[in-house]
């Protein structure tokens, strides 16, 4: 039992580690440097189905993002409001 214990644990993420993730995603992204999803998953220390979940968080913030394939960068596209 308490070898499952300890393996759930290590797996856990802390709050602090999920928003420090969280500001550097966002740090990169603002700065167009960062890679494609594999690179930047590995660069962030995590898969890539979860760098895509991250994603699906900034986006439920209102933030647009989307990639660039010549400079194979992910990018924050200004949402405009639709009338």
């Amino acid at each position: 039992m308490k070898t499952c214990q300890i393996s759930q644990e290590a797996n856990t993420m802390s709050y602090t580690d999920f928003l420090e993730k969280r500001e550097t995603l966002q740090r990169l992204i603002e700065s167009e440097k960062t890679g494609t999803a594999e690179e930047l998953a590995n660069r962030l220390s995590f898969s890539r189905r979860t760098l895509f979940n991250y994603f699906d968080l900034l986006e439920n913030e209102n933030q647009c993002i989307k990639f660039c394939r010549v400079r194979k960068t992910y990018y924050f596209e200004e949402k405009h409001d639709k009338k």
